[in-house]
């Protein structure tokens, strides 16, 4: 199979690379989505603010009783003279100030602006004392002991903290469960992991049977790049609460990033232990789809689906999923339903519809759903579609018109105007403007490969062979042994000449370097019905078209069965090809050809 030339969107000389930029594009999208809640993650940076790192895990304090006492001259000159000096940038006559009013006055609100003045002084001992001095004053609030620990963590000071740890959950042990699930939020990028995880062994041991311990060594132990304590600690964890999903889920995380699909493995029996956990189950979704595991990842999705039908991120996983793996009727409708919902970037989800649209030939519903998309970050990626989309329409001058919308300020930017272009030029059945367009592209960029391997296409289109392989060769010249081009050539030597063993070799060559692509695998298959191999050539092109459902591949298919003598299955097989594109040319000439209809 010839593949359409690359548009730096839909790149169909490879497959493997469209499908990354569709995942990347997902990720984006369900990044976006307000009601997307994935699992924690194995490390945070910590806080920026001196707020509170672990205030989350406990009860807000009550707000203290202010000393009544009366504002004397010395007192009103004290706290003018340190907010002057604030002013003024002098920070140790600021914070020497502020700390005497406070201990002068005994008064919490000196106390914590003493503390903001000395710590934005980076005078860490004054910061530390007017803490201590707020703790004795209010010793019932909890927001002088975060203080603290925010000034110990971002100092470097770990023994300091830890020591601030342990008091913290020996006067509160009910807190005890939230400071370790936070603790590792503490932490300063740069500070001593090794340290920090002999302080979370250490504070833990006073905790033996309280799971979150165990778990807050294990991030400790992931921190310091120690992952047999990191596994071996969430074991620990689950053992003390076992099916603990935030366990469950981080020992995914943690063992799917040696091996993806140990990862996956383990989640699946976590589901099968806990089938109605709705975390695991999506977790094991997400899993599935990176690991392109799609029948199984989509599935999922839309069993989730079914189950939370308000739940944004199980809608798109499920349209994305279903896209990917060419099932237009089932993604079209979970995005209709995410748009309906809401989501935080619709310009995406109209350009995923478009793109659905447009592969059903539904090219005025395309063009509708890229407009949309033009005011988001997919403008460019719209205008791209957009453009194929007007010239396929024979509106010439509104594609060349949006072909101008593009940037042209880099050389990729110049080099994909020139690939629109010729493509423009193409669709309006004009390949001699369209190889004018990539001879002027040629000389502006020499030797640029894309340009090369698009104009071979152009020539092959020509009819001029000879024109085509010089292309490509040149092509990998320039990038040896690339499948993409190893593919191209083998195919432009199987269809239009009989040098089939030199063909064959190519494309061996190329499914060495990329054996499961289905293109590739098309070449192949067409190769051995050229060469009259038809039982041969049915097997191979049966594996392409499961593999990736495609008018082109299904026309190959639909012929090596027609002669085969399988003709109804060959009829069956054209007609799922015309549903993924009822206007394709290839396709036409091929059923028109063989049943004269």
């Amino acid at each position: 199979m010839l593949p359409e030339p690359a548009d730096k969107d839909t790149d169909m000389t490879n497959q493997h690379a469209y499908r990354n930029r569709l995942i990347a594009l997902t990720t984006a999208l369900l990044a976006s989505c307000a009601s997307v809640t994935p699992p924690p993650p194995l490390a945070e940076s910590a806080p920026a603010e001196p707020a509170a790192p672990v205030a989350a895990a406990v009860t807000p304090a009550v707000e203290p009783n202010y000393p009544k006492q009366e504002l004397t001259r010395e007192l009103l000159f004290g706290m003018l003279l340190g907010e002057v000096a604030v002013a003024k940038g002098d920070k140790q006559l600021a914070s020497d100030s502020w700390l005497e009013i406070a201990r002068r006055s005994r008064d919490v609100r000196a106390a914590e602006r003493a503390l903001q003045v000395s710590f934005a002084a980076g005078r860490v001992p004054q910061a530390v004392q007017a803490a201590r001095l707020w703790q004795e004053l209010d010793p019932g609030s909890l927001t002088p002991r975060q203080h603290l620990l925010h000034i110990f963590s971002s100092t470097g000071m770990v023994a300091e903290a830890g020591q601030e740890l342990g008091n913290w959950m020996r006067d509160r042990p009910s807190d005890a469960a939230g400071v370790f699930l936070r603790m590792h939020t503490l932490w300063q990028p740069q500070a001593d992991r090794q340290a920090i995880l002999a302080l979370t062994q250490q504070l833990a041991a006073g905790f033996p049977e309280l799971p979150e311990a165990a778990l807050a060594i294990a991030l400790a132990a992931v921190d310091a790049k120690n992952n047999l304590t990191a596994v071996a600690a969430i074991d620990e964890a689950l053992k003390r609460r076992p099916g603990w999903e935030q366990a469950i889920l981080y020992r995914a995380n943690l063992i799917g990033q040696q091996s993806p699909e140990a990862g996956i493995a383990y989640l699946q029996q976590a589901v099968k232990a806990q089938p109605k956990s709705r975390e695991l189950r999506a977790a094991l979704a997400r899993e599935l789809s990176d690991g392109k595991q799609l029948p199984a990842a989509a599935k999922l999705y839309a069993e989730l689906s079914s189950e939370y039908p308000a739940e944004v991120e199980y809608l798109l996983g499920q349209a994305l999923t279903a896209l990917q793996l060419r099932r237009y009727a089932e993604a079209e409708a979970p995005l209709d339903k995410a748009l309906a919902l809401g989501v935080n970037k619709p310009g995406l989800v109209h350009f995923y519809l478009g793109t659905i649209a447009e592969e059903q030939g539904l090219l005025e519903k395309a063009r509708t759903h890229y407009v949309s998309a033009r005011d988001s970050e997919q403008a460019a990626q719209a205008n791209l579609r957009l453009a194929r989309i007007e010239a396929k329409l024979g509106n010439r001058d509104a594609a060349l018109a949006t072909l101008q919308l593009l940037p042209d300020a880099s050389k990729n930017d110049q080099i994909t105007r020139v690939q629109l272009e010729a493509q423009i030029w193409r669709e309006l059945k004009e390949p001699e403007r369209a190889k004018s367009a990539l001879d002027a592209g040629l000389l502006a960029h020499a030797d640029n490969p894309d340009l090369l391997y698009d104009r071979s296409l152009i020539f092959d289109l020509m009819g001029d062979v000879a024109a085509a392989e010089s292309d490509l060769r040149r092509y990998l010249t320039l990038k040896p042994d690339n499948p993409a081009g190893l593919n191209a050539l083998g195919y432009t030597l199987a269809n239009r000449t009989q040098r089939y063993d030199e063909a064959e070799a190519l494309l061996k060559k190329a499914l060495e370097q990329d054996p499961d692509n289905p293109v590739i695998i098309d070449s192949m298959g067409w190769l051995q019905y050229r060469r009259g191999n038809v039982k041969e050539a049915v097997i191979w092109l049966a594996r392409a078209f499961a593999a990736q459902p495609d008018p082109e591949i299904a026309a190959h298919y639909g012929e090596a069965l027609w002669q085969a003598g399988r003709r109804s299955e060959a009829r069956k097989i054209w007609a799922e090809g015309k549903k993924l594109d009822p206007a394709h040319q290839v396709l036409a000439e091929t059923v028109q050809r063989l049943t004269g209809n």
